[in-house]
């Protein structure tokens, strides 16, 4: 059970961060002016979704 769980997560990490180097990319390439701004939210939803994962984890691990 607990492997399928670990497997699903590096899954949904790897898919996650795909889209994430995608859309870093598409900022890039089309809003090269406002990055500063930008990034600093991408910055703040990334922190976001790390902390979530970590308790999710932890959730279930223990």
């Amino acid at each position: 059970m607990i492997e399928n769980i670990k497997e699903i997560l590096i899954l949904i990490l790897k898919w996650v961060w795909d889209i994430i180097i995608n859309v870093v990319h598409w900022v890039a390439v089309n809003f090269g002016d406002k990055l500063q701004v930008i990034f600093q939210f991408l910055a703040n939803i990334i922190l976001s979704i790390i902390n979530f994962l970590g308790d999710l984890i932890k959730g279930i691990i223990y």
